[in-house]
């Protein structure tokens, strides 16, 4: 600064310059402040959860980089030359709940293009058209309300319905959105083998071990026939119940944070590192493989059933009561609702791990070029449009969130020619079959899912009463409410319930 003013004695041009320079420098940081300020952050944390392990897990899973997010759209057939800056200059959809991480993009598909945002300021620009709502951060406050004819709703949620205490499980709610890509066969954009890449990694055998040399790993390092390893606890399938049963008839090592009785490497501890081939190889020397998944929803299939199949491992299925549907062949699982008690599933297992031969047939599919059977699992895999972590070239999309993106930009484009026909928009109504999960319940002493879950049978009770409160502000045009209203007229119309059934 000394010398600044030292040169500006001598020369009058220097102070003009000067000034100049520092009202641009001021003018440039009040900017950037005032952007900061305006700019609607769309990756808020919610005071419901703590989500932020979730989403960078499904930013990892889905091929998304929060530092370089352009460069991986491009990937999915999403160009980057088309990042939406200002205001939209093609028909627009709004991330309004997104995936933390998202960014502005452009997107072509065929012959249409979309601009797609996560600005929720552009919710009433003109050019928007549709809004997108990643499942998990939905909340019934702050929705882009009043509702406009031309505004399509659309949810994106491949997650368990236990992130958002099962609202999606009511009519109430679901009836909401005009278009879904759910895990359901029923969604309009199904995702169900969302978290299986390819038959070619189903079939791998890069951590297949033979059961000679599992044997072996038995014996020397002391390992159990089975493996448990989940970090989630106390969940809505009551895993760890069925979990405590079969350890009284079988050994079971367990990992992780529930019911542990073994301790994890250290470089393998952390929910990161189970997608790291160390962990893979470490889960590979293992028999037999506890693949529950947190809730029972027809068709929600997660890495916990297909992560086995690729380590060569033989899974032990809780989960979707359609599983079957999808299994590589009729003898490469063993499915718990198969078995009319624990000790019988716990007497099967130790058949197998005694008996080679028997095991051995439960891997067919992998060491047979032929040996997936299932034409439907066969069909769905070279059916769908997308690929998983960007792993398939030859799909349309590296993932299905812009699969499901263009699919949205594609209903846009039709409603917008049908109006300049003169035509009504189509409009699609969703339904609870497109995500709807049952009432959680819990296992009798014989290891039947038929009795009621005392921990989640209120959850599930008290997230109906708040869909049937919600839809009651939304349909009587209030947009004021907030989540405190919603939660007080839900206890009131459970409270009322309580009253009448007494």
């Amino acid at each position: 600064m000394k010398i600044v003013t030292r040169l500006c004695r001598r020369n009058r041009n220097l102070v003009f310059i000067y000034v100049v320079f520092s009202v641009i420098i001021s003018f440039s940081l009040w900017a950037a402040v005032k952007r900061t300020i305006t700019e609607d952050v769309s990756s808020r944390k919610t005071n419901r959860r703590n989500i932020n392990a979730i989403n960078q897990y499904l930013l990892q899973r889905n091929n998304f980089s929060v530092k370089a997010q352009i460069s991986n759209w491009k990937k999915t057939k999403l160009k980057g030359d088309n990042v939406v800056k200002n205001a939209p200059q093609h028909p627009a959809l709004v991330w309004w709940a997104p995936v933390s991480g998202m960014m502005d993009h452009g997107i072509t598909c065929g012959d249409e293009a979309c601009d797609v945002s996560v600005r929720r300021g552009l919710k009433n620009d003109p050019n928007v058209r549709a809004f997108l709502f990643y499942g998990t951060e939905f909340e019934f406050s702050h929705l882009p309300l009043p509702r406009l004819p031309r505004h399509l709703w659309a949810l994106e949620h491949d997650e368990s319905p236990k992130n958002n205490e099962f609202i999606f499980s009511h009519e109430e709610v679901m009836t909401l959105f005009n278009y879904t890509s759910t895990f359901k066969r029923e969604s309009s954009y199904p995702v169900t083998t969302m978290a299986l890449p390819s038959v070619t990694w189903l079939q791998s055998t890069e951590y297949f071990l033979t059961s000679a040399r599992k044997n072996e790993l038995q014996n020397r390092k002391g390992l159990a026939p089975v493996l448990f390893v989940h970090s989630d606890c106390n969940v809505p399938s009551a895993r760890d119940e069925y979990l405590s049963m079969l350890q009284k008839f079988i050994k079971v090592d367990v990992y992780g944070r529930c019911h542990t009785n073994k301790e994890l490497p250290t470089h393998l501890r952390g929910m990161e590192k189970y997608q790291k081939k160390d962990f893979f190889k470490f889960v590979a020397q293992y028999k037999f493989a506890f693949a529950f998944e947190n809730a029972v929803c027809d068709d929600y299939m997660t890495e916990k059933l297909w992560r086995p199949f690729h380590l060569g491992v033989v899974p032990i299925v809780f989960g979707s009561p359609k599983v079957k549907e999808f299994l590589p062949s009729d003898k490469s699982a063993l499915v718990v609702d198969d078995f009319p008690s624990v000790e019988k599933l716990a007497a099967t297992i130790k058949n197998m791990d005694e008996n080679d031969y028997i095991y051995d047939e439960y891997l067919n599919f992998k060491t047979d070029k032929n040996g997936i059977t299932n034409k439907n699992l066969l069909q769905i895999l070279n059916e769908r449009e997308w690929s998983m972590n960007g792993e398939d070239r030859s799909k349309k999309f590296g993932n299905h969130f812009a699969g499901f993106e263009c699919f949205m930009c594609r209903k846009v484009h039709e409603n917008i020619r049908r109006e300049s026909e003169g035509n009504p928009p189509l409009i699609s109504v969703a339904g609870k079959d497109h995500y709807g999960c049952p009432r959680p319940k819990s296992f009798n002493e014989q290891g039947q899912y038929v009795e009621n879950n005392k921990n989640y049978d209120s959850v599930y009770t008290q997230s109906h009463f708040s869909a049937i409160a919600f839809r009651h502000f939304y349909d009587t045009s209030n947009i004021t409410f907030t989540n405190r209203d919603v939660n007080q007229l839900a206890d009131t119309l459970k409270r009322h319930d309580q009253m009448r059934s007494q």
